[in-house]
């Protein structure tokens, strides 16, 4: 994950800068789960 990405699009509210950060490791976890589909398949 990219740190410095996460804090240039990091807001001032804390709150929606925490549900961003998850937001990105849901998608990771989905990409991630994904790939190991394909290559398992």
């Amino acid at each position: 994950m990219n740190k410095n990405l996460n804090l240039s699009i990091c807001p001032s509210n804390r709150q929606i800068c925490i549900q961003s950060q998850s937001y990105h490791i849901l998608i990771e976890s989905i990409i991630l789960l994904s790939s190991l589909f394909l290559v398992g398949a």
